[in-house]
């Protein structure tokens, strides 16, 4: 196919323009780093909003000179398909976030393979635009696009998909412990878990890091029931990240060798 020459010059948004610049948390240092605030929480979707909102803004202003061609209906449909996955994920959040503020348990078991099938979906239509930047843009402005794309795929996923782990971790708690025992495990939780802001700065006192999560394991030996249905909780969580699940899965062997 042959491309177009785009004589409009593009404006390529540096790294600094995007709000979200780090890939999450494991759920646990995510709950001592939002520590139950819920203004908090709410302020996550209206910046990963934002965030995807100014990769959709630019490759439409990427895409814009080469509709000349007749060739726009697929990229067009493609940024259809990440604005509509972006505002149906963010309404499962929002259900998802109004319940973990009300304490209302019910009817959530869908929300989560929803949430993920909106993720995957949003994920297919940035391959799609992809895609078709390598058919039908110059060099330079596919690898403006290609830029923009790599920040959603290696930044924003990740992000994303650890804070809906998050989410669905404290709505297990509510559903499945008392008041006194989220007190309870929040408060450890607050008590041996560092307040690290990024997984990167977790990384850096990594000796720090796993002292903590050995101290706050031995702290839920002396709580056994609250232990059991803490792991159960965190070993149901889909959206966890490969550290975290190599951890638990530590947690699980110990507690086995222990019986």
């Amino acid at each position: 196919m042959q491309k177009a020459a785009a004589n409009k010059k593009h404006l390529l948004p540096s790294v600094s323009d995007f709000k979200i610049q780090h890939q999450g948390l494991p759920a646990i240092l995510f709950i001592r780093n939002f520590n139950r605030s819920m203004d908090k929480h709410y302020a996550v979707l209206s910046t990963v909003e934002k965030d995807i909102m100014l990769i959709y803004d630019h490759a439409l202003h990427v895409f814009a000179p080469y509709t000349s061609d007749g060739n726009n209906e697929q990229w067009e449909l493609a940024l259809y398909d990440i604005k509509a996955a972006l505002k149906s994920m963010l309404e499962l959040l929002r259900s998802a976030l109004d319940k973990i503020d009300s304490k209302n348990t019910s009817d959530h078991s869908g929300l989560w393979e929803a949430l993920d099938s909106r993720i995957i979906k949003m994920s297919k239509a940035f391959k799609k635009l992809y895609n078709e930047g390598k058919d039908q843009l110059s060099d330079k402005d596919q690898m403006k696009l290609s830029g923009d794309i790599s920040h959603f795929d290696t930044i924003l996923l990740p992000y994303i998909t650890s804070f809906i782990g998050m989410c669905k971790v404290e709505l297990l708690l509510v559903e499945r412990c008392s008041d006194f025992e989220s007190d309870q495990l929040y408060k450890l939780i607050d008590t041996f878990v560092p307040d690290f802001n990024t997984q990167k700065e977790a990384d850096r006192h990594t000796s720090e890091y796993f002292r903590a999560m050995e101290n706050f394991k031995n702290a839920l030996n002396n709580e056994e029931r609250l232990q059991a249905t803490f792991l159960d909780i965190m070993s149901q969580n889909s959206f966890i990240l490969p550290e975290e699940k190599e951890m638990l899965h530590r947690w699980n062997e110990d507690q086995k060798s222990e019986l």
